[in-house]
């Protein structure tokens, strides 16, 4: 049989383990819920700029048009 002592300090021991554990739950949600916002913040910041590879190319295009327009010129 546990001596009643024993079994006190044994229930305060899993308590203070188990607020531990809580508390640290609760620091680990929060980052998550950090982590989340970043991720979507990121996603959205990626679908508007989706189109400036579009732009990109549409410059490109052009700058070669007229390269190639001046080289015929010039020859």
């Amino acid at each position: 049989m546990i001596d009643p002592m024993v079994r006190i300090k044994m229930v305060e021991k899993v308590e203070v383990t188990l607020a531990r554990l809580e508390e640290r739950i609760g620091q680990l949600q929060d980052e998550v819920r950090h982590v989340h916002k970043e991720v979507s913040d990121l996603k959205a910041q990626a679908n508007r700029w989706k189109g400036a590879f579009w732009v990109m190319i549409a410059i490109g295009g052009i700058a070669g048009t007229i390269a190639h327009l001046f080289i015929g010129w010039i020859k």
